[in-house]
């Protein structure tokens, strides 16, 4: 991101090396959640559907399954996916209002870097 930013790393190549490891990442989780061949995520969503369990268990089970066991691994997820929606919505001259270009793209990018520091620093607090 920072090479981004820096503009040593074109948006292209950004966009392309940003979804790269997103997918990487992806497929980690996935063969978490289908390891026991089994679709635990479709479960639980079914299981909330249907009444069996209330929406706090949902979002405990949830993140159990996810391996987002603090906050903080939460707010990364949701920093990380904010930039993912931001690069698939990035064009070079944007014709609808829900599209950015690339000057938006970057102060997004700087404020995740930003948020991801501080998410960081606030990490050491807790040794």
């Amino acid at each position: 991101m920072n090479s981004f930013l820096s503009e040593m790393l074109p948006y292209r190549e950004f966009e392309k090396k940003y979804f790269d490891l997103w997918r990487q990442d992806r497929d980690e989780e996935w063969q978490i959640v289908q390891s026991s061949g089994e679709r635990a995520d479709l479960a639980l969503i079914t299981a909330f559907d249907n009444g069996e369990i209330t929406k706090e268990q949902f979002e405990s089970q949830w993140r159990k399954l996810f391996r987002y066991e603090n906050v903080k691994k939460k707010r990364l997820g949701e920093i990380l996916n904010n930039m993912y929606t931001s690069l698939d919505v990035c064009v070079t001259e944007p014709e609808n209002t829900w599209e950015i270009d690339e000057q938006e793209l970057r102060r997004i990018v700087e404020q995740a870097v930003k948020d991801i520091d501080a998410l960081r620093v606030s990490e050491a607090d807790d040794y």
